[in-house]
This record gives C-alpha cells, sequence and structure tokens, in this order.
C-alpha cells in the first residue's frame, strides 16, 4: 500500500500540472476579449487615418484649384503687362533704345 500512495500521489500531481498549464475557459475569453479589443482599437484608428487623409486631398484639390486660379491670373497679367510695355515702345521708339 506504500507504493500506492506514491503511486496515485504522483498521478495526481502530473494531473494537476496539466490542468495548471491549461487556459481556463474564463481566461480564455479575456484574452479573445483582449484581442478583440486589440483589433478594434487598430480599425478605429485606420478609419480616423483615412477621414484624416480624404480631409487633406479635399483641401489639397480646393488649394489646387485656388491655385490654378492665381496662375491663370498671373498669367493674364503677365500679358497685360508685356502688351503695355509694347504699346509704350511703339508710342515713344526712342526711349526702348
Amino acid at each position: 500500500m506504500k507504493t500506492r500512495i506514491p503511486a496515485a500521489l504522483l498521478a495526481a500531481a502530473a494531473l494537476a500540472a496539466c490542468t495548471a498549464g491549461e487556459a481556463s475557459f474564463g481566461e480564455r475569453l479575456r484574452t479573445e476579449g483582449q484581442e478583440t479589443a486589440a483589433v478594434g482599437e487598430r480599425w478605429i484608428e485606420g478609419q480616423q487615418m483615412v477621414e484624416r487623409g480624404e480631409k487633406l486631398i479635399r483641401e489639397g484639390r480646393k488649394d489646387v484649384r485656388s491655385g490654378e486660379r492665381k496662375i491663370d491670373k498671373g498669367e493674364d497679367l503677365v500679358e497685360d503687362g508685356r502688351e503695355m510695355m509694347a504699346r509704350a515702345e511703339r508710342t515713344y521708339p526712342a526711349a526702348a533704345n
């Protein structure tokens, strides 16, 4: 009988070691919950990045349209200025030389 007690204790200890290494249902749920929360946080962060990027694109397109209008106006001013200079040279040909 003395040999059975140590064997029974050894078996119980081995069984306890096996179950101690396994996560309980609650621990598994907690881990899955943490992983799900992390995925959710990354998704929200990604969504915010998309929204910021789309806003920058809209602002950039607005700036491009504004810039194109300024370029057009500048080109018109240059053309008008050159025409004025040419008229002045025709009016006073001696001053142009």
